[in-house]
């Protein structure tokens, strides 16, 4: 995820904000998920435009009656059933504006991220550790082979449990499982998963017998006589 533009992806993160920290509802992108929404689907009822927005019915309802005060929306039909919303020209150039400005606050974050994992790999390299394969090939494993292209530090290879993902491309590379790591001959192995750091750990502990340091993101201090239960 590059930055965060206003895909079906980024939707559904938003509308599921119960674990958001930073991009929780505010007032102006509640109105640029409705006009998205909207511009995507003129038919929605407004009990479904809700469900897609991840708002409720009555939010919604007041929501309409703003933007069509406003002349964002036109409104067709006089019944649930037979209503139909739709962008005006002023609407469209709303929609637009909003998503402009949620682009460049959230590319902004993105940018932050990027540079404190540069400096983050930065270290690692400083300690010897020239070319590491990612294990976990999530979000946080993209801002980490983004931010190392400005580095020496070579990403060789990334791995993930999950075969869903295996054979998947990611960059000029190709996810495959962990029991690859040793055959690509790595100084270290990059955890990109904060959640499940400890869990990796265990399944890899055995790779620094053969001189493979661990290292994690939130740490870049190497597993050090870690107990393994």
């Amino acid at each position: 995820m590059p930055n965060l533009p206003l895909t079906e992806w980024t939707v559904k993160l938003i509308m599921n904000d119960n674990g958001l920290k930073f991009l929780k509802h505010s007032p102006l992108l509640k109105r640029l998920l409705i006009l998205a929404a909207i511009e995507k689907n003129s038919q929605l009822s407004q009990n479904n435009l809700a469900k897609e927005v991840g708002l409720t019915s009555s939010m919604v309802n007041n929501y309409i009656r703003e933007l069509s005060k406003e002349g964002l929306i036109s409104v067709k039909g006089n019944t649930n059933r037979t209503m139909s919303y739709n962008l005006t020209s002023q609407g469209l150039k709303e929609k637009m504006t909003l998503l402009i400005a949620y682009t460049i606050e959230t590319t902004g974050l993105y940018q932050y991220a990027k540079l404190e994992f540069a400096r983050k790999l930065q270290k690692i390299y400083e300690e010897g550790i020239h070319t590491a394969v990612l294990f976990g090939a999530g979000e946080t494993a993209e801002i980490l082979y983004n931010a190392s292209k400005s580095l020496n530090f070579k990403i060789i290879g990334i791995v993930d449990n999950d075969s869903s993902k295996q054979g998947k491309p990611f960059g000029n590379m190709v996810i495959q499982p962990p029991e690859i790591i040793a055959q690509l001959k790595p100084h270290g192995v990059i955890i990109a998963s904060i959640a499940r750091q400890d869990e990796i750990y265990k399944q890899i502990h055995s790779l620094t017998a053969k001189g493979i340091a661990i290292k994690t993101i939130s740490d870049s201090v190497p597993y050090k006589n870690k107990k393994v239960h």
